[in-house]
């Protein structure tokens, strides 16, 4: 049992890296598009899906984060975040 829960949250942590590059990759998409959306202009289908996609990332990272929190990748993903939120979470 406690082997298997060991794997899973080694998966987990190497997910957390994968999942922060998501993250980065969707942000960087959505920079082609005025911030912050215009209310009276309907918003295109594509831009919706990309910030589906960022927002799940990053509760993805949550939850990855704290199913591997005492492994060194745990602590890079919540130091990416708190970077991610430093410059991206502003505008």
């Amino acid at each position: 049992m406690w082997r298997v829960v060991s794997q899973m949250r080694t998966a987990a942590a190497w997910l957390v890296i994968i999942v922060f590059i998501s993250l980065l990759v969707a942000e960087e998409m959505i920079r082609g598009y005025p911030r912050p959306w215009p209310g009276n202009i309907p918003m295109p289908p594509e831009l919706e899906s990309i910030i589906y996609w960022r927002n799940l990332s990053l509760l993805a990272i949550a939850f990855l984060i704290l199913v591997s929190i005492p492994r060194w990748q745990s602590l890079v993903g919540i130091a990416g975040l708190i970077i991610f939120f430093f410059f991206f979470g502003s505008m």
